[in-house]
């Protein structure tokens, strides 16, 4: 039996410049349970939108205590960039 595919990258990137927090929340959640690879591929394609990130970062969290050391090496930039452009949006 085939086991299930990752979550395309795209579709999160998609979710996330479009504005779409539910679809990008359901896609985050989705990468929770795939490979390392997959889900620092997922969390370095939420860097290059810092300012659309920001509503995601409480779903972002999780990454940061993955059981894998490479995701949570990846996360903290995520978040931090999310974070950042949050506190400036606020101004």
């Amino acid at each position: 039996m085939d086991e299930p595919a990752d979550p395309p990258v795209e579709r999160l990137s998609r979710s996330v410049g479009a504005g779409d927090d539910g679809d990008a929340i359901a896609c985050l959640r989705a990468f929770e349970t795939v490979p390392a690879e997959s889900r620092q591929a997922a969390l370095r394609a939420l860097r290059e939108d810092a300012e659309r990130t920001a509503p995601l970062v409480p779903e972002i969290t999780p990454f940061l205590t993955d059981g894998e050391r490479s995701v949570r090496l990846t996360a903290p930039e995520a978040v931090r960039r999310g974070h950042r452009s949050r506190l400036v949006g606020s101004h």
